[in-house]
C-alpha cells in the first residue's frame, strides 16, 4: 500500500513539473485578455483537453513509436541533452538568438 502511494506522489509531482500549471497562468491571461468570462473557460477547457490528449497520447504511443522509426529511448535522451546543452551555450555565450530562427542581420540589429 506503502509502494502503491509513493509511487503515485512520484508521478504527481512529475506531471506538474512537466505541465507546470503555475507557470502558466501568466501565459493564460495574457491571452485570454480580451475575452469574456465565457470565451475564457472554453479557452482553457480546449487547452486542458489539448494537454490531455497529447500526454495521453505520449505515455501510450511515444515507445511503440519510437519503436516503429528505430530509435532506442537512449537515443532520444541523448540527443536531447545534445539540444539542451547547445541551448545552454548559446544562452551563455549571448547567442541565443541563433536557434530562433532569426536572419542574421535581423539579430545583430
Amino acid at each position: 500500500m506503502l509502494a502503491t502511494a509513493t509511487l503515485t506522489l512520484k508521478k504527481i509531482i512529475t506531471l506538474f513539473a512537466l505541465v507546470e500549471p503555475v507557470a502558466m497562468i501568466p501565459i493564460f491571461m495574457a491571452t485570454a485578455e480580451g475575452l469574456d468570462a465565457a470565451g475564457k473557460v472554453r479557452f482553457a477547457r480546449t487547452i486542458a483537453i489539448s494537454v490531455t490528449v497529447a500526454l495521453l497520447v505520449a505515455t501510450f504511443l511515444g515507445m511503440p513509436l519510437l519503436a516503429l522509426i528505430g530509435v532506442s529511448l537512449g537515443a532520444m535522451q541523448v540527443g536531447g541533452g545534445i539540444i539542451v546543452l547547445l541551448l545552454a551555450i548559446a544562452m551563455v555565450l549571448g547567442k541565443e538568438t541563433s536557434f530562433k530562427g532569426l536572419p542574421v542581420q535581423l539579430r545583430d540589429g
